[in-house]
């Protein structure tokens, strides 16, 4: 079994709009996510203590947002992660989907908090 210990996104994202409703994103991000390792081992076999793994990732995103009523949105696309420890090249693909909402910080700003 396992368990979260610590997990942190940092990277540079670029928005476009495309329509009233629809933006495109695009961008890299660091992503650093450590976990605790609990092994489920029959009795006898040594070494069954719990221990620390990091899985770190460099990820590029390429997600299509659709704008849904009172700053809610949809996001999705597909993503490259290339493992950080790996050689550079080694890319795997994966998806993402997200559901979200924006406030408004001003004329030019915005938080944007979107669960993916």
């Amino acid at each position: 079994s396992y368990e979260g210990k610590f997990f942190f996104d940092l990277g540079f994202l670029f928005l476009t709009p495309i329509s009233e409703k629809w933006e495109f994103e695009t961008g890299v991000t660091y992503s650093s996510n450590k976990f605790q390792i609990t092994p489920n081992l029959p009795p006898g076999f040594p070494d069954g203590r719990p221990y620390d793994t990091k899985i770190n990732n460099w990820v590029i995103s390429a997600n299509f947002r659709k704008y849904l009523p009172k700053r809610f949105f949809i996001q999705a696309g597909p993503n490259l992660s290339q493992p950080s420890r790996d050689s550079f090249g080694y890319f795997r693909l994966g998806f993402s989907l997200g559901f979200g909402k924006e406030f408004k910080l001003g004329e030019k700003y915005s938080l944007l908090i979107s669960p993916t």
